[in-house]
Parts: structure tokens; C-alpha cells; sequence
């Protein structure tokens, strides 16, 4: 909880976090998004090794499909949602850890064990 906790208040804050800064969507969304990639230009060195070309504007892709799902980035919010859902989760856990506890207790009117040692109804 403490990573993501932090995680979220350093984001709001504009501040560098271990959550990367390149966007995340679902999958839903992306079927919404132009998000076709271009042909890859393939060459041959002087080796013959197939590679890339290296006038492949590598950035200006990245750039033109960061852009396409950004409307969808779940960056912020699922940051937040996490630590929530988190901390909800072991709140309840430790709710029903405690109403256990106090169910088991010795002396407890939920137990059926009455004080005097006898079952109760009998």
C-alpha cells in the first residue's frame, strides 16, 4: 500500500514515480484508437544482417500512437483506484478479523458457551 500510496501522491504532485509515464489502456479502448503501426523499413547491413533502417523516425511513431491512446491513459486514475481498492480490501479484512475474534472470545454471547460453562438453550 505504501508504494502505491506514494505512488499516486507523487504523481498528483508532477513528480517522478516507479509507475512509468508512458500511457496504459485497456484493451477496450484500444479497439476505439487508431493504433495501426507503420511498415517497418527493413535494410541490410554490410554484413547482410537485417535490421531497421536507421532514418526510421522511431520517435515520431511512438509519438503519433502515445498521442492516439492518451484520451484512454489510465495512468492517474488506476494509480489512485489501486490504493483505494487496497486499502478497502484490508479494512474489511481486518473488520472480519476482528468481529472473529470477538465472536470466538471466552464469555462471548455468540459462542453458545454461557460463563458458568453450561451450552446455552440447554
Amino acid at each position: 500500500m505504501t508504494i502505491l500510496g506514494t505512488s499516486a501522491a507523487r504523481n498528483q504532485a508532477q513528480a517522478p514515480t516507479v509507475l512509468t509515464s508512458d500511457p496504459y489502456v485497456l484493451v477496450t479502448d484500444l479497439v476505439r484508437v487508431d493504433d495501426a503501426l507503420p511498415v517497418l523499413p527493413f535494410t541490410t547491413d554490410g554484413r547482410g544482417v537485417a535490421a531497421v533502417d536507421a532514418r526510421f523516425d522511431y520517435l515520431s511513431m511512438r509519438r503519433h500512437l502515445f498521442d492516439a491512446v492518451r484520451p484512454h491513459d489510465l495512468h492517474v486514475n488506476d494509480a489512485g483506484e489501486a490504493y483505494a481498492l487496497a486499502t478497502g480490501v484490508l479494512g474489511l479484512a481486518g473488520l472480519g478479523a476482528l468481529a472473529i475474534a470477538r465472536h470466538a472470545a471466552p464469555g462471548s454471547k455468540n459462542t453458545g458457551v454461557t460463563v458458568e460453562g453450561g451450552t446455552a438453550g440447554g
